[in-house]
């Protein structure tokens, strides 16, 4: 009987430190606001948007980088904690731990899915007048990368600044440029 009890407690100690702990050695941490399109760094940190609204836990709070009446969506995070969005109809912001730039004025067709790399350049597509094309943030200028007759999208960048892209020439394209 003494046993049977000792295995049974061991068991819902197993359980209650599963459940608050997590399972299999991660800790499970739940967000308050939980939403979609969340994005982690290597350093915990995560960024998503709900409600409209763009989140960051910082490793200890969460805070809220948005508050306004129009769609926030498709947040980026890089290793240094900054941060990318697009902000419905308005632009593309950037953050960059304390202060929010906006980095794109988009009227008509908004910028799309910004993408930020560890060095906190920025790649997006938006519309040139004619067709979608690729334009890159450096920290300080916007730079429009292709300016073809077909549209382009869906940007990447990688550390060492070379980005991909969708387009309609090809399934995809590298821009080795030698701007970081």
């Amino acid at each position: 009987m003494k046993k049977k009890f000792l295995v049974l407690w061991g068991l819902a100690i197993t359980i209650l430190l599963s459940i608050t702990h997590g399972f299999a050695g991660y800790l499970i941490t739940p967000f308050t606001n939980a939403g979609s399109n969340p994005d982690i760094n290597n350093n915990g940190q995560v960024a998503w948007e709900a409600i409209g609204e763009i989140f960051l836990y910082d490793g200890n709070v969460i805070n809220h980088l948005t508050d306004n009446d129009i769609f926030d969506g498709s947040p980026q995070i890089n290793n240094n904690g900054q941060v990318v969005w697009y902000w419905s109809n308005i632009g593309n912001f950037f953050y960059d731990s304390t202060t929010t730039t906006q980095i794109t004025n988009v009227d008509s067709f908004r910028g799309g899915y910004p993408q930020i790399n560890n060095n906190g350049y920025v790649v997006w597509y938006e519309s040139d007048g004619h067709d979608q094309e690729i334009f890159l943030y450096d920290g300080s200028n916007k730079i429009q990368k292709t300016d073809n007759e077909y549209g382009d999208a869906f940007p990447d960048i990688n550390d060492i600044g070379q980005i991909v892209w969708s387009g309609h020439d090809g399934p995809s394209v590298v821009d080795q440029g030698n701007y970081i």
